[in-house]
Order: structure tokens, then C-alpha cells, then sequence
């Protein structure tokens, strides 16, 4: 509860100054002399949001937005930022049948994972070495112990496999990796959430994560995502919304409310999408947007909303207002979901979502992809 409060604060903080730091980079100009100093300012900033993300991610409190993936395929494609993140001096071998079954997944956060483990892989290796990710099917017969206390449940998986040949752990090192800020790393180096956030997003898909590791031997990380039904999950893709590919700029004349109690949010949010073409109207709260539209000074095309709000959620607005301009779209923004599954359980299936902290251009997405065409 501790860790997603200070999430929550982290993101909303980190909202405001990415943004306003970009505007004031772009103004600034690339050979201004104090442009570098802006750019460590936002360098800072996306650390702080990644720790933050990693402290959602091993609470369970990240929003996970699932969708039929086939595993392989995601690594495949995210292949390239992998050799980029271990250099030149090591190579990545990926594997796995083409042909194998998919899984439920938030893409993001499988490309997360990846991420952490084979940055981990790279720092525990030499000039030379190896880093290789198979994909197999793999299907268990009964309960099997894994971290934690917890037991591998009987049943298939698509198993994910990051093997490398480094340095290896020792067992007493082994059994602490999956605490939090837990880490052998140098002072600055590491801030001992990746592998949490690992356990946490897989968890959190009801998968698991199996290490081995032997000292002078090398470390293997096993992911065991469940199987999808893929009929139940093409149903609930067919059910989402689409997200339209808008090329350009807005429409204009498309009017965007933003609903949001934090005030310097509130106020970056409206500076953005005033930038980039949309008319804005503001409101503090649900009930300040009710009383907006009752009024009639707000027309909204698109109404983007936080979720968690004192009065009444953005759950609650999204449900009037649905009642009332059934053809206005919303999106639901937050930097703390709450205890558990708070948040997903208020978000309707499949609706739009962004994740604070969020940039200019990730807002400016989100809103292109709801706004109507004129």
C-alpha cells in the first residue's frame, strides 16, 4: 500500500515535469547552452517514472491491459532494442516454434520483462558472451514449487527462457532476488526493482517465473505464461475498442475536457493539446464536468479523466455521461490504481487507458486515436 502511495505521488510529480520540461527544451532550442542541462533534468525524470513503474509493477498495482500475443513474435520484435541494450561486444540468440500457442498479455509489459532480464544478463557477463531467449511449449502435470512459497499450478504454458553463461549466484543470493531494492549492483547502478517487477508482472498474468542459477555457471530466468483460450480471447478483442491510425493534426474544432484534480496536470495536459490544435475545457472534478454540461459550456468531443478523484471516480463520470452523449469517448488516466484491482475493476473492459506519467506525444496519441473525424 506504502509503495503504490509513493507511486502514486512519483507519477503524478514526474506528469509535470517531463512535460513542462519538454516544452521548455523544444523553446530553448538544441544548441542553447543550458539545452544539455535540461536534457540531465529529463533524464532524471524518466528514472524516477521507471522506478515508479517498478514499484506499481511488484505491487501488483499496474494496469495490465491484456491482449492475444504470440510470445516469440513480441521478442522477435523487440530483438533489435535488445542488442542495442547489450552492445556490440555480445550476442542475442533467440529460438522458439513459430507456430506455438499464444497467451493473454499486456505487450508492454512482456517487453519489460525482456528488458530487465537481459539487462541483468548483460551486467553479469563478459566481453563475448552469449545471451540467448528460447520459446517453447511447456505443460505440468501437477503442483511445482517455485519462489516465494508459491506452487506452479498444473497446466500448459508457453515458457520463455533467458539463459546466460556469466557469473552466476549463489543459492543464499538466489533466494533474496525477488525482494525489493535487493541488489549486488554498485551504488548508482541499480536500484533493486527490476527483478521484483519481473515477479510482479508475472504474477500479475498469473504466470511465474522459475530462476536457477550456479555460481561461475550462469543464471537462467524460466517465464511460464498460461496458455490463452483463444476463443474467449478473439471475443474480447472483436468487444475492444479500435484505435484509429490519424495521421496529421486534429480536426479542428474538436473540443477535449479534461477532468483532473491535480491542478499542475490539470494545467499540462490542457498546454499540450492546446498545442496541438484541440480546444480545451477544464474541470476539477466529475462533478465539476456535470455542472459544465448542465451549464452548457462544454461541448466534448473526447473527455480524457483521471480515475481516482475525490466525490466520484471517473468510473462514475464515464457512466453518466455514457447516458447522457453516448457518443463521446473517454480516457482514463492514472498513476495509482489502488489496492489490488481497484482500477481495473472500475475501468470498463477495453477502454482506452494512459499511464502517468505520460509525455506530450503519448497524450496527443491517446486523444488523436478517440477524437472523431469532421
Amino acid at each position: 500500500t506504502l509503495a503504490g502511495g509513493v507511486a502514486h505521488e512519483i507519477n503524478n510529480q514526474m506528469t509535470v515535469v517531463i512535460g513542462f520540461g519538454e516544452f521548455v527544451l523544444s523553446a530553448l532550442g538544441p544548441e542553447h547552452e543550458q539545452a544539455p542541462d535540461l536534457r540531465l533534468v529529463l533524464q532524471a525524470g524518466h528514472r524516477a517514472a521507471r522506478v515508479s513503474q517498478q514499484l506499481l509493477a511488484f505491487t501488483r498495482q499496474q494496469v495490465t491491459q491484456p491482449r492475444l500475443v504470440d510470445l516469440l513474435e513480441i521478442i522477435t520484435d523487440l530483438k533489435p532494442v535488445l542488442l542495442q541494450l547489450l552492445g556490440s561486444d555480445k550476442q542475442l540468440v533467440v529460438s522458439g516454434d513459430a507456430d506455438g500457442p499464444r497467451v493473454n498479455a499486456d505487450p508492454a509489459q512482456v517487453q519489460q520483462v525482456l528488458i530487465n532480464l537481459v539487462a541483468n544478463a548483460r551486467d553479469a557477463t563478459e566481453t563475448g558472451a552469449e545471451i540467448r531467449i528460447h520459446v517453447d511449449e511447456a505443460t505440468f502435470d501437477r503442483e511445482t514449487p517455485a519462489p516465494l512459497g508459491e506452487k506452479v499450478a498444473p497446466g500448459r504454458y508457453v515458457r520463455v527462457s533467458v539463459a546466460d553463461s556469466g557469473t552466476g549466484m549463489a543459492p543464499e543470493t538466489l533466494l533474496r532476488i525477488f525482494e525489493p531494492f535487493f541488489t549486488l549492483k554498485a551504488v548508482g547502478k541499480g536500484t533493486g526493482l527490476g527483478l521484483p517487477m519481473v515477479y510482479g508482472t508475472m504474477r500479475r498474468h498469473d504466470g511465474y517465473v522459475l530462476p536457477r542459477s550456479e555460481l561461475g555457471r550462469g543464471t537462467t530466468f524460466e517465464l511460464l505464461w498460461p496458455v490463452a483460450d483463444e476463443a474467449s480471447a478473439a471475443s474480447a478483442l472483436r468487444s475492444a475498442p479500435r484505435r484509429g491510425d490519424r495521421r496529421g493534426g486534429p480536426d479542428r474544432g474538436i473540443e477535449v475536457m479534461v477532468v483532473e484534480d491535480e491542478a499542475v496536470v490539470r494545467a499540462l495536459a490542457r498546454r499540450i493539446l492546446e498545442h496541438d490544435g484541440y480546444r480545451v475545457k477544464e474541470a476539477s472534478s466529475g462533478t465539476e464536468a456535470l455542472a459544465m454540461l448542465d451549464a452548457g459550456a462544454a461541448h466534448p468531443d473526447v473527455v480524457a479523466t483521471d480515475m481516482i478523484m475525490p466525490q466520484m471516480n471517473g468510473r462514475q463520470l464515464h457512466d453518466i455521461l455514457k447516458q447522457r452523449m453516448p457518443e463521446v469517448r473517454v480516457l482514463f488516466m492514472s498513476g495509482h490504481t489502488g489496492e489490488g484491482d481497484v482500477l481495473e475493476r472500475l475501468m470498463p473492459r477495453g477502454a482506452p487507458f494512459l499511464q502517468k506519467p505520460f509525455t506530450p506525444q503519448a497524450l496527443v496519441a491517446a486523444i488523436a486515436a478517440l477524437a472523431p473525424r469532421r
